[in-house]
């Protein structure tokens, strides 16, 4: 998803000053008797070169332990840093969204709404809900400790001219509090972040995928709209660590 740096040196390898066999065996051909013997015996006459003990001192050093990969930050968002992708939904003609008992709550911005339940359709994009209200939760296994431990929540900026439960998920702040609730058990996390990111990102397994710290990332429509793809042209993207449950 992201570029590859080619690290590979096409250029040929220098050659060795020595000669090879091949040309050795040609000069020997070439030359008189006398001339062979008397190139061996100056050879031999010249004495070995010397060579520092440390040159034929064979250390073998201790295997280093290997090192965590590094995280590497998205220049779209530089708090992006998790290494994202575990995610394996299949795509489905019969992708939901399904009713659940559950909700997310956003106490700053005085929203509560209820939570369906969505997969992804043939063309491996996520299901939406279909009013302003609702929010679809991409299914990836139990909350919060899935496959990804990422509880995907998506909702409208605004649907049918009705603004949506999400429209203002763009002002919420480090600290600020979001409440999911399914059934009789509660989490609650806290937000580290929130990032504006292109319609076609190439981020969207690390937004979406694997996170280290169990966390919800909330995801809504921004930027400006885009009559002619019939949406807007970014995606708010908020994340919030887990702190506590219920």
């Amino acid at each position: 998803m992201s570029s590859v740096l080619d690290t590979r040196n096409d250029q040929p390898e220098p050659r060795q000053r020595a000669s090879s066999p091949t040309l050795i065996t040609a000069a020997v051909l070439a030359l008189a008797a006398v001339t062979v013997a008397a190139v061996w015996f100056s050879v031999r006459s010249q004495p070995p070169p010397e060579l520092p003990s440390a040159a034929v001192t064979v250390v073998t050093p201790k295997p280093k332990a290997a090192k965590p990969a590094a995280r590497v930050a998205s220049p779209e968002c530089p708090q992006l840093t998790n290494p994202g992708g575990r995610m394996k939904w299949q795509p489905s003609p019969n992708a939901g969204p399904w009713p659940t008992d559950g909700s997310v709550t956003l106490p700053s911005l005085g929203v509560e709404a209820p939570i369906v339940r969505v997969g992804v359709d043939s063309a491996a994009h996520m299901v939406v809900p279909g009013n302003a209200k609702d929010v679809a939760w991409l299914d990836q296994g139990e909350i919060p400790l899935g496959p990804t431990q990422n509880v995907v929540l998506a909702g409208h900026i605004n649907y049918s001219r009705v603004r949506g439960s999400f429209s203002r998920i763009q002002s919420l702040q480090p600290g600020d509090s979001v409440f999911v609730k399914m059934g009789d058990k509660q989490w609650e996390y806290r937000v580290q972040w929130g990032c504006l990111f292109d319609r076609n990102t190439t981020q969207a397994e690390r937004i979406m995928g694997y996170t280290e710290t169990p966390s919800v990332t909330l995801i809504s429509c921004g930027g400006v709209f885009d009559r002619a793809a019939g949406t807007h042209n970014k995606r708010v993207a908020v994340r919030a660590e887990l702190v506590s449950d219920v």
